[in-house]
């Protein structure tokens, strides 16, 4: 060990204590000397560590509910920096933060499914998921299991979670609390019940009412445990038997949060195919090394490749977001020369020029026009000050999408989910300007922005938009967040003719440089 740069005596025990003793002690020293609620604190607009460090060695902050007394009792006033407009505003961002405890971004539930889903069934169960997860709910506060009962399948649940079951309900369910992760429910049905149940138990309720009101007016009735019609108990199979009742094509699980509007979709006469992953051709939003990226220009391509995709758009960040090591002219002519290289020499894929150029505070973008001209797509972003008001900070967006090199409006709310609230924009407004100025929306697949919200995106597609699934990848496993934005888009009623992503590299090129 000490023979690798910068590993001394002092980390190489570290190490070797952590690895070959699993002792993990001097961590856990340094744990103890931190604030006990370290990661909610710094879910506090505003609040970084220096200033957490203040309020915790001299008023003993530990929490947010410590914060939240010191504030109210207005002794945090005592520390420099701190006012009483400052601490009202941290009133309200911690009323946020304390409503955000028990849920969950979708990808770190997904990921922590995924592997019980996988023990259950290498013992041979039918296991499916159901429920929020099921629907690729964007927050989750529960994550549900359906299982076929048989003669041992309560002992084979119990073998294989073992020690993380919490408890078990008459043999029928289970529930698991783990640490730092969704409350788990393990649901035992019948094989005759198993289609009804799954239906009912996916939800949500106003789409399971919906289909219980469809029913009834047809002198069908839909309860927990069978399907009856003029006292005759009818047979349901799978899920598409009971749409079939209703006269509706199958409804896909992540189409049913909507209320009635699903409904409609469902009417035969309606039906399309949504978006599937199979059907995307390319990716954009990739950031490389040239500005915030964690791998080379050419790893990312390479990577890219390697998922399937035939082409690429690279958009590193400008030069404002400093923060981000956004490029300068000279870098920019760097990327753009290695680009043209890449293209004349690799097979397979092809790489788009573009930018993530920074939307400025008077609504303009980073880089004059000769710079901007040179690109093949332009992603205008807002990344600073987000805290204008509504009227504002839409005129600034609007005043983006009319510049005449913006390709692509980027993650346009700005959320990040169960850590900062969207922008205060009118969101109608700024995609009626969109579409006006043949602007393609983004939709963020990053886990914690999924925005284009899916709510939004059936209007907007309805009205002539495309819309742009993008990874705003930094290394080649966040290409692999394109699976959400597919989630998100299939949500909100996406066919692949409307996805920017399913173009070939031609026509992708021609439509991002059309204005």
């Amino acid at each position: 060990l000490p023979e690798i740069g910068g590993v001394g005596k002092g980390i190489a025990t570290l190490l070797r204590d952590w690895i070959l003793e699993e002792d993990m002690s001097e961590l856990e020293n340094i744990i103890a000397q931190l604030p006990r609620g370290l990661d909610e604190l710094l879910k506090v607009p505003g609040l970084g560590m220096k200033k957490i460090r203040t309020l915790y060695q001299k008023m003993g902050i530990a929490t947010l509910e410590d914060l939240l007394d010191a504030c109210n009792n207005g002794t945090i006033l005592k520390i420099s920096g701190f006012s009483g407009k400052t601490a009202q505003k941290i009133r309200e961002d911690i009323g946020l933060i304390v409503n955000y405890r028990g849920k969950y971004l979708l990808d770190r539930s997904l990921n922590f499914t995924m592997k019980i889903l996988s023990d259950l069934k290498m013992h041979g169960l039918r296991v499916d998921l159901t429920g929020q997860m099921r629907r690729t709910r964007e927050i989750i506060d529960r994550i549900e299991f359906l299982v076929v009962a048989s003669g041992n399948t309560a002992d084979i649940i119990r073998r294989v979670l073992g020690d993380e079951l919490r408890s078990m309900d008459n043999g029928k369910a289970f529930s698991l609390s783990p640490l730092d992760a969704p409350e788990i429910r393990i649901s035992l049905v019948s094989q005759a019940d198993y289609a009804l149940r799954l239906f009912l138990t996916t939800g949500n309720e106003q789409h399971v009412a919906g289909i219980k009101r469809l029913a009834r007016e047809k002198g069908i009735e839909i309860d927990q445990h069978a399907v009856v019609q003029k006292g005759k108990l009818l047979a349901i199979h799978n899920e598409a038997d009971i749409y079939s009742l209703v006269e509706l094509g199958y409804i896909p699980a992540e189409l049913r949060e909507w209320g009635d509007k699903e409904l409609v979709w469902a009417n035969p006469k309606n039906v399309t195919r949504l978006l599937d992953h199979n059907d995307l051709k390319g990716t954009l939003h990739v950031h490389t090394g040239y500005s915030d990226g964690r791998m080379g220009l050419r790893e990312m391509v390479l990577a890219a490749r390697d998922r399937g995709y035939s082409w690429i758009g690279i958009s590193d960040h400008s030069h404002s977001a400093y923060y981000a090591g956004g490029m300068d002219i000279e870098e920019l002519k760097r990327q753009l020369e290695e680009i043209d290289e890449l293209n004349a020499t690799l097979a397979g894929i092809k790489v788009l020029k573009g930018i993530e150029s920074d939307i400025l505070p008077d609504g303009s973008l980073d880089y004059p026009p000769e710079v901007l001209q040179a690109f093949d797509f332009v992603i205008a972003s807002i990344h600073s000050q987000m805290d204008m008001d509504r009227d504002t900070m839409t005129n600034r967006i609007i005043q983006a999408i009319k510049n005449p090199y913006t390709s692509i409006l980027g993650h346009p709310t700005g959320r990040l989910l169960l850590a900062r609230k969207p922008y205060e924009v009118d969101m109608p407004c700024v995609i009626e300007a969109a579409l006006d100025n043949s602007v393609i929306i983004e939709l963020n697949a990053n886990p914690q922005r999924l925005d284009l919200d899916w709510r939004l995106i059936p209007d907007y597609l309805a009205a002539g938009g495309v819309i742009a699934i993008t990874p705003d990848a930094h290394d080649s496993a966040g290409l692999g967040d394109m699976d959400y934005g597919v989630m998100m888009a299939r949500k909100g009623f996406v066919e692949a003719e409307k996805c920017l992503n399913t173009y070939e590299y031609e026509q992708a090129r021609i439509l991002l440089r059309a204005r």
